[in-house]
């Protein structure tokens, strides 16, 4: 029931917000920032389109439920792709660290 109610259940936001952090730390200071009003930057807050009916996928990470191009349609909504974006820009040179 709980996933049942969190797809059709839930308010649909004017606007969405990410957090990026390597720790949970990080992840807890930036939100914490952002909640007192001032603009951390691994926090990336977005207009939303408004929303139309979308189909429910359950996809079982591991199980190979991964394929090419899943995400593709996704990076054609343009506030899900500027906060790709963002987010990849942060995680990147990370990635590059390791």
């Amino acid at each position: 029931m709980f996933c049942y109610t969190t797809h059709v259940g839930r308010t649909r936001m004017p606007s969405g917000l990410a957090v990026a952090g390597g720790s949970m730390a990080r992840s807890f200071a930036g939100l914490s920032a952002y909640t007192e009003g001032s603009g951390p930057d691994n926090v990336l807050t977005t207009s939303l389109a408004p929303h139309r009916q979308r189909k429910v996928a359950w996809l079982f990470t591991g199980q190979g439920a991964q394929y090419p191009g899943m995400g593709r349609e996704l990076l054609a909504e343009p506030a899900y792709r500027a906060a790709f974006d963002q987010v990849s820009a942060l995680v990147t040179p990370l990635l590059a660290a390791t």
